[in-house]
């Protein structure tokens, strides 16, 4: 694939500090991770969701797995899937981020943690826009 700067969506995540990873996890990381988990189980039922349901799963994962890597935009235009997204709750987990970064950006020790939720915001906004596959893993 190109490594093509469209909409400003090439992100490249930081690795998380193991501690600043573990805290994300234990306050709201899992949390996150959960209603990621149900929005793709509730767009399994159709038939159109299967491969929305495939991409939030793949979010999931890389949410989980806490590792760097380079995600470059797709070439197909996904504006259907990404406001289905946004209506089902992804406006919800964008607001949810920003505020947790807000909350950790207050402290010193907890900006590694900020940083985190800030670069995790930017994913679960437009999750399928981006290639989410990992390492070592197939599409």
């Amino acid at each position: 694939m190109k490594n093509v700067n469209k909409n400003n969506l090439n992100i490249k995540r930081s690795k998380a500090s193991t501690w600043s990873y573990v805290f994300w996890l234990t306050f709201g990381g899992f949390f996150t991770l959960a209603i990621i988990f149900m929005m793709g189980a509730i767009l399994t039922i159709s038939l159109f969701g299967i491969s929305m349901a495939t991409q939030s799963f793949r979010l999931a994962n890389y949410l989980l797995a806490g590792e760097e890597k380079k995600l470059e935009p797709r070439y197909e235009s996904n504006k259907v899937k990404n406001t289905i997204w946004l209506i089902l709750g992804g406006w919800l987990l964008y607001i949810f981020h920003y505020l947790m970064g807000g909350i950790f950006y207050i402290t010193y020790v907890g900006r590694g943690v900020a940083k985190y939720w800030f670069e995790s915001a930017k994913l679960v906004a437009l999750p399928f826009d981006l290639d989410l596959t990992l390492e070592g893993t197939q599409a």
